[in-house]
């Protein structure tokens, strides 16, 4: 590896181009920790929000009373118009689109609130609160995967693939310095 550098030469070069473990632990632990603070940054700022939005599409399909679902509803709609295109990007498809989900969202307070002059105990509109009410299971499944694929996004997510990458590459580098230069025992 060092031709012409007799032994104590190179164990010195060698001394000096590993890092010493505790600066390999310091360095290892801040990456870490600048990690785990930028995920959940990332959390409160992209995933809760509509995290809160899906769970106000899950109250409104608790309730039976139509006004009051699409109250709901127009909570979920508000959080949900700062969310745009797909975060599924290997296969995207409609189901995960932020964009097709609130116009699925408006559809049903449009229907609600159409409904929603019928006397409580019609069979019209227990009829439209069980269709909305099977309508929303379904919006609720679409948001639950959309809101999962944010995270893995690198679009959505570019600073923690950066960090996760950066961090991944010092491990393994450590892990090839105590490959290729054993700590030496001069005991």
């Amino acid at each position: 590896m060092f031709p012409d550098l007799d032994g104590a030469s190179r164990r010195k070069l060698r001394q000096g181009l590993v890092l010493k473990r505790s600066q390999i632990l310091l360095l290892v632990g801040m990456l870490f920790c600048l990690a785990l603070v930028q995920s959940l940054v990332f959390y409160d700022v992209n995933v809760y929000p509509a995290d809160i939005a899906k769970e106000w599409v899950s109250r409104a399909a608790a309730t039976n009373d139509l006004n009051d679902m699409a109250k709901y509803l127009k909570y979920a709609d508000d959080i949900l118009k700062n969310y745009h295109g797909n975060p599924v990007w290997p296969f995207p498809t409609p189901d995960t689109d932020y964009d097709q989900i609130r116009t699925n969202v408006e559809e049903v307070i449009r229907n609600a609130l159409t409904w929603s002059n019928q006397t409580g105990t019609s069979m019209a509109y227990q009829q439209a609160v069980h269709n909305i009410v099977d309508t929303l299971s379904t919006i609720y499944d679409h948001l639950n995967s959309a809101n999962q694929a944010i995270g893995f996004n690198p679009y959505w997510n570019p600073l923690g693939w950066l960090i996760w990458s950066v961090l991944s590459l010092v491990i393994f580098i450590i892990v090839v310095q105590a490959v290729l230069y054993p700590p030496v025992n001069y005991g």
